[in-house]
């Protein structure tokens, strides 16, 4: 077999059937080079902080300082409220937006009108940008002139000036709304496209033998797209755990710390507080609470039976 560079000696003695076979490996280099410079160097980085005392206020060098950021964090009650915080959110929401996804994927699939809209409708909002949406609710949620005491007053008679995500005990209540309104629809076409997928002979079968609609639902259709379900609760849940921006837009925290999510918190340490040593075992706290929730998930995952 003559080979394509055979022509060039120099080329031949280093691209033989061998390098040949390895070629496709060799376009997946640039890809592996940015991860490593974006991703994996940074995280080296800043598991070496998490055991240094270093905060830019004083200028001086990083000093070592063993497991103490870490022991902080079981005296930090800022730390500690951020973590219920994140767990009222993510809980809230995600347990939302399942129930609520779950439902609207199952009237879409059993012959809902309109059906095509409303998939239309959910992908735009799938496709908004985070930035977008969270000016768009700070205007929606504005207390003088904001649309949604508007309607809601017109409606129900509902306060005309009522605070959204300035009480204390509405605040999570609204972030958790957002965060609703934004990936309900991810959630009910994802679980769309596993009820499309379960065979239509089943149901009709099902059907026959007289089974009822509820009947239906639980012994066929939840047991088949039970692992879809776990997925999505793996996927949302790691998403609210981390986020940033909707808290930055809308709350910046506040008021007082009753939003201030663990993200944010980090923010604060990192780019207020210039800590950057706590700051760094934060982030590990998080990268290890999000990785404990994986292996829940992934051994639920391995148990599922169909």
């Amino acid at each position: 077999m003559v080979h394509e560079h055979s022509e060039n000696p120099f080329l031949l003695f280093f691209w033989d059937e061998t390098m040949k076979k390895k070629e496709p490996y060799l376009y997946v280099i640039p890809a592996l080079i940015a991860i490593l410079l974006v991703v994996i160097l940074p995280l080296i980085y800043s598991l070496y902080m998490c055991f240094h005392n270093y905060n830019l206020t004083t200028g001086r060098p990083p000093s070592f300082s063993g497991i103490t950021n870490f022991l902080n964090m079981i005296y930090d009650a800022r730390f500690l409220n951020s973590l219920k915080v994140t767990a009222l959110f993510s809980t809230g929401a995600v347990t939302i937006e399942l129930l609520l996804g779950l439902g609207i994927a199952l009237l879409m699939g059993y012959g809902a009108k309109l059906s095509s809209v409303i998939k239309t409708i959910f992908t735009l909002i799938i496709v908004t940008p985070s930035i977008v949406a969270g000016y768009m609710w700070k205007i929606m949620f504005d207390s003088i002139y904001g649309p949604l005491n508007y309607i809601l007053n017109r409606l129900f008679g509902f306060p005309a000036n009522f605070e959204w995500t300035s009480n204390v005990n509405m605040v999570i209540p609204s972030l958790i709304m957002v965060d609703v309104w934004q990936w309900t629809p991810f959630v009910s076409l994802v679980l769309l496209a596993g009820i499309y997928s379960i065979p239509i002979g089943i149901q009709e079968a099902a059907r026959i033998d007289g089974a009822s609609s509820f009947q239906l639902f639980r012994h066929i259709i939840l047991p088949i797209i039970k692992p879809l379900i776990l997925v999505i609760l793996l996927i949302r849940f790691m998403d609210a755990i981390k986020l940033f921006d909707m808290v930055f837009i809308l709350t910046k925290g506040g008021p007082g710390t009753a939003s201030e999510i663990i993200s944010f918190y980090t923010y604060i340490v990192a780019f207020k507080n210039f800590d950057i040593g706590y700051a760094s075992a934060i982030s590990w706290v998080t990268v290890i609470l999000i990785e404990v929730i994986c292996l829940i998930f992934i051994h639920m995952l391995r148990r599922v039976k169909i």
